[in-house]
């Protein structure tokens, strides 16, 4: 009786409401529905179901709570707790807790808890091609499709949304359509919504369609991708701005770029400016940055740039920061920093091949494309020991510097190029501007100066010592054992050797002698010059009897520095010597010069001493001149 009350109680407000302005209403057969003349709008109600529809489609509704306004909204519905606004909105949607609002907005949903705001938004499909079905043999009637198989779509009774695509035979007014179709049976799919008549065979794939829950599109033709999302408009937006703040609870992902204004600032919840960025690109850290704990003993990718690694650990105790860095093999205990450095290294090998090594700079330490097992190098420039195979124990420091090295240990070469075309020399020191630039397998040279041994390329020179610019410049292989100190000291030297050139142009000019002594400070202009007119001139020799000591002076000076005046004091002695056969030494003759008397005058007196056979280093006074003109001959 309640319910009689409450039914004619609805029906009575709702009529006094329209009546004057749409005229008679009818209560259907059934009694439970209220109809405008025009048959078009109504009211459906009763103890459980109270769902306004206002539109063409009335018949059918059987479902809770679902309001439909709009033409075509809500046709073929079965949902529960839904709103379909808008022309077609919500058709076909067995979707609950489901909101549509716009033209064509939200069709063939199964996903609950969706909403779609803007015309044909949300009315994509999402295939699940994990569950495509290939099906022959099809047979059409009755609006039903036989199937030779098992289609396995779901239990006998159930609906399904599917998806005709455009291969095979296809009958006619379903291609590209969505149908809703019946599970009759294991082998028999009804379509529910449209009608066809063409039979036929061959091959279709009818996809099930999966839409997303918890989803919300807003903007013409948006369509999530992706459960519990948020899509705003299509491909076609271009901008999405608030005037206010956009607050991300989780993660914020972004397909573009984050652009803010010049000058603008990233800060913290706290309103500390942490990041200021200036209009012309350059960003100000105003705090203190903290980064996580490297921790060295992992393999690790600590930085990366556009997909590629730029700081990263590889290994045990590496450190390595650039793109390819000991890309191949890294190793243990490793720095690599610059582009391909240490590209190449291997590890191949019972001991520390490839290990302990400094490679910083583009390409430096790169090695051979076949490998490089070298440890323990240093290098530091652009391309620097980039060649190496097998070379240990180096430091490279320059542009070039030991550049094709290969085999060569314990070189150091510091400056542009120095060393650059050495391949397998080894114990070289180079300190300049391509120094010892062009040797290739000399061993043990010391060169220090820009240029110095810098030679031509295919030479190779070994043991020379070069200190000074220039010095030794034109070595070429031959020109070994040389000793020049000073600038342009020995520069044309070619293949000499066992040569000792001390001074500023020393022995500048000479070219394929050896064995001399050269001390000056004068570019004479000529070989020969050099030997008859710099301050020493001498010929080395293994035999001392054959070696020559020449001075061109115009005066020698002895001087005693002792302050004494004893007879016989402020001596300055010249000595000759010699050797027995049986090898004993002896002084053969003396030439002395000294204080005549014991007062302090300045008196001197000259002996000539001759050993008489017997004196071995104190031969005997035969000739004696004193400070009154006498002269003693033989005492």
């Amino acid at each position: 009786m309640k319910n009689v009350i409450f039914y004619f109680g609805i029906i009575a407000f709702i009529a006094a409401i329209v009546y004057a302005e749409l005229g008679d209403l009818h209560l259907t057969q059934d009694g439970n529905k209220i109809v405008w003349p025009s048959g078009t709008t109504g009211l459906f109600i009763d103890d459980t179901l109270l769902t306004v529809i206002v539109g063409p489609f009335l018949e059918g509704v059987g479902r809770t709570r679902h309001t439909a306004v709009g033409f075509g909204a809500g046709e073929g519905f079965d949902g529960d707790f839904t709103t379909s606004i808008g022309h077609n909105a919500g058709q076909k949607n067995t979707a609950t807790l489901h909101t549509a609002i716009g033209s064509l907005a939200g069709l063939f949903n199964e996903g609950t808890k969706n909403t779609a705001l803007g015309g044909e938004s949300f009315n994509a499909f999402t295939k699940d091609t994990a569950n495509a079905k290939d099906i022959t043999s099809v047979e059409f009637a009755d609006n039903q499709v036989t199937i030779s198989g098992t289609h396995g779509f779901g239990a006998d009774g159930t609906f399904r949304n599917l998806i005709a695509t455009t291969t095979g035979l296809l009958p006619t007014g379903l291609d590209g359509l969505v149908q809703t179709w019946e599970i009759i049976s294991s082998t028999i799919l009804e379509c529910k919504t449209d009608s066809f008549t063409d039979a036929g065979t061959g091959t279709h794939t009818l996809t099930p369609q999966f839409i997303y829950t918890n989803s919300t599109a807003v903007g013409y033709n948006a369509e999530p991708d992706a459960e519990k999302q948020v899509m705003l408009g299509d491909t076609n937006v271009t901008e999405v701005k608030t005037s206010g703040s956009l607050n991300a609870g989780g993660g914020l992902t972004l397909g573009g770029n984050i652009i803010i204004p010049d000058d603008g600032l990233i800060g913290s919840v706290s309103d500390t400016d942490a990041i200021q960025i200036a209009s012309d690109g350059k960003t100000t850290f105003t705090q203190l940055g903290l980064f996580p704990t490297i921790n060295l003993t992992e393999n690790t990718d600590l930085l990366q740039v556009d997909g590629t690694t730029f700081l990263a650990n590889d290994g045990t105790n590496n450190v390595f920061l650039g793109d390819d860095v000991f890309d191949n093999d890294s190793g243990a205990s490793n720095v690599g920093i610059g582009f391909r450095a240490g590209k190449n290294n291997d590890t191949t090998g019972a001991g520390v091949e490839g290990e302990r090594n400094v490679y910083i700079g583009a390409n430096t330490g790169r090695g051979d494309a076949g490998g490089n097992t070298g440890h323990s190098n240093v290098g530091v420039g652009f391309a620097v020991l980039e060649n190496n195979i097998s070379g240990d124990r180096n430091f490279g420091l320059g542009y070039l510097a030991l550049f094709a090295n290969t085999t060569g240990n314990d070189n150091a070469a510091l400056g542009s190029q120095s060393m650059s075309k050495n391949t397998m020399g080894i114990f070289n020191t180079a300190v300049g501007s391509e120094s010892l630039l062009n040797n290739l397998v000399g061993n043990q040279n010391v060169c220090i100066g820009g240029f110095a041994g810098k030679s031509v390329v295919g030479n190779s020179i070994h043991r020379n010592t070069l200190v000074g610019y220039l010095t030794g410049r034109d070595l070429l292989t031959g020109g070994n054992n040389n000793s020049c100190f000073g600038y342009q000291n020995g520069e044309n030297l070619t293949t000499g050797d066992f040569n000792v050139f001390l001074g500023n142009r020393a022995g500048r000019n000479q070219t394929t002698n050896s064995d001399l002594l050269i001390i000056d400070n004068q570019d004479r202009g000529s070989a020969a010059a050099e030997l008859t007119d710099a301050l020493i001139y001498g010929v080395f020799n293994a035999t001392p009897a054959s070696q020559s000591l020449r001075f061109n002076v115009g005066t020698t000076t002895w001087h005693n520095a002792t302050h004494e005046d004893g007879d016989g004091g402020r001596a300055n002695q010249l000595n000759f010597k010699g050797q027995q056969s049986g090898g004993e030494e002896t002084t053969l003759a003396r030439i002395e010069v000294s204080h005549d008397g014991a007062a302090d005058d300045e008196k001197g007196k000259f002996v000539i001493s001759v050993n008489d056979g017997n004196d071995a280093d104190t031969p005997t006074d035969r000739f004696t001149i004193l400070a009154g003109g006498k002269v003693g001959i033989g005492t």
